[in-house]
């Protein structure tokens, strides 16, 4: 591919996100976020982490490869992937900051 294709990608990939981040209301600046990485224990310590948070009073919302908790309801991650999409991405962190 030319390099010109590339970098109208990668604008069209920043593009996308920052639509998501407007259309969502920029909601997820009154929310702190907690990263995990690594190769085994992700999910595991993204849960355990949420449930430690909760029992000391704190509000929480999670996304795993295990199951997706948006501070109100939590079902079953069915797709298994711990990275949602941008639109998803954003659609959940605004979801998470309303609840």
């Amino acid at each position: 591919m030319s390099k010109l294709w590339l970098k109208l990608v990668d604008e069209l990939h920043a593009l996308y996100s920052w639509w998501g981040t407007w259309f969502y209301g920029w909601q997820y600046k009154n929310i702190y976020i907690i990263g995990v990485t690594g190769t085994d224990g992700k999910s595991s310590t993204v849960v355990f982490t949420a449930q430690l948070l909760r029992k000391a009073g704190i509000k929480t919302a999670h996304y795993s490869s295990i199951s997706i908790n948006d501070g109100e309801n939590e079902v079953n991650n069915v797709y298994k992937m711990t990275t949602p999409g941008r639109a998803g991405l954003h659609r959940f962190l605004a979801n998470s900051a309303k609840n």
